[in-house]
């Protein structure tokens, strides 16, 4: 039975969402993002705020230079937590599989649905006509044989459209294509494919995997599969979360190695207070540093299991240390935990009383945080950052 897997992105979600709060922002450069006149970050943009180069992760700043008279919403981000249920209810209606693959991406399992349904691609924007009819939200959809071609096809819908890319023709669809529009491809990989002199999906579809393995490493032969539309990765019905993570922004550019250990001590125990709420134990740990230039380096590693303040933390400082220049100064760092799994405490067997310990001791401190404030306690070190 062939698959038939769509991709739902919601158009500026953000910004959508504080237009309908305030519908005088309609049609107007609009972003949700901190104070132009501080350190912040546009977190989304209009198109019409995009026409002017303004981009996410751009300093609101920068963005208010490009375009003088861009507006900042403030944000309100319950709401789009609230809005990303509505959205998925409303999804879960007509697809018997929907995964939650951010507060704004859906990809939904059609398989064999064509039965019950009809054809698929009406159907695809029968809902997203839903969505905006019923939320006033708008949205782009893909549709393909798997969730990688999906992607890309409500990338080339947008803004609110839909596309089908139909099976058999990936490949002539996605040659043209530049290479970095194969998801994943960033800017690294992106420099590393132009030095080789690729520049589109088809030229990179036709390198033999062998050949970007030794210039890529084990990451070549995955790009070799995706240039030629291949992914065999499931929906994941449940759309568990898959990662939990804060990151700040200081507020003055630092290289003080005090100050960047405090500061990722204290994202660490947020994350892992939030991991230990719903239940859950790491399997990796990523560390993002932006400097002041902008430039982004992310670190990550596998780890065995945890959802403990000190062992995550240790990870995190390794990984923090090993991406910092001890002369470049620090404008942000992020903290996230990753491959999320159900908690479940195994003792070792020489060690179980002192696990017994550990694992009693971080629900405690949650307890206490619980009723007087997450600052009621905290590691030594992230108090630093306060000291300082």
């Amino acid at each position: 039975m062939p698959r038939w897997i769509a991709h739902l992105d919601m158009d500026c979600f953000f910004v959508s969402v504080e237009r309908l709060l305030d519908p005088s922002l309609a049609g107007k450069p609009v972003v949700v993002g901190g104070d132009p006149d501080g350190r912040g970050v546009v977190a989304s943009a209009s198109y019409e705020a995009r026409c002017f180069g303004v981009r996410s992760a751009m300093a609101s700043r920068r963005a208010k230079e490009l375009c003088p008279q861009l507006i900042f919403a403030p944000g309100h981000h319950h709401l789009y937590g609230e809005y990303h249920d509505k959205v998925r209810e409303i999804l879960a209606r007509f697809a018997p599989g929907v995964e939650a693959a951010s507060i704004d991406e859906f990809y939904l399992d059609f398989s064999g649905c064509n039965l019950l349904h009809g054809a698929i691609f009406p159907l695809l924007r029968r809902i997203r006509n839903q969505v905006a009819a019923e939320l006033g939200l708008p949205s782009s959809a893909g549709l393909g044989a798997n969730k990688l071609i999906a992607k890309i096809g409500s990338r080339l819908a947008k803004p609110a459209g839909v596309m089908w890319i139909p099976h058999g023709a990936e490949a002539e669809v996605l040659a043209p294509l530049p290479a970095r529009a194969i998801p994943g491809v960033g800017p690294v990989t992106g420099a590393a494919l132009e030095r080789l002199g690729v520049t589109r999906i088809g030229h990179l579809a036709s390198i033999p995997e062998k050949v970007l393995e030794a210039a890529l490493g084990s990451w070549g032969p995955e790009l070799a599969r995706k240039a030629r539309g291949e992914s065999d990765s499931p929906v994941e019905e449940g759309g568990e979360r898959k990662s939990v993570g804060h990151e700040t922004t200081f507020e003055e550019d630092t290289a003080d190695p005090v100050v960047l250990e405090a500061t990722v001590c204290r994202l660490v125990e947020k994350a892992a207070h939030r991991l230990r709420k719903a239940g859950m134990k790491a399997g990796g740990v990523t560390v993002k540093v932006r400097y002041s230039d902008f430039r982004t380096v992310t670190r990550s590693r596998g780890i065995a299991a945890s959802d403990r303040d000190g062992e995550l933390l240790t990870i995190a400082r390794e990984l923090m240390f090993g991406a910092v220049g001890r002369r470049v100064r620090v404008r942000l760092i992020g903290v996230s935990l990753e491959r999320l799994r159900a908690g479940s405490e195994q003792l070792g067997l020489f060690t179980a009383a002192r696990d017994a310990r550990l694992a009693s001791l971080f629900p405690a401190v949650d307890k206490v945080r619980a009723k007087y404030g997450f600052d009621a306690l905290e590691l030594a070190t992230a108090s630093m950052t306060r000291a300082s």
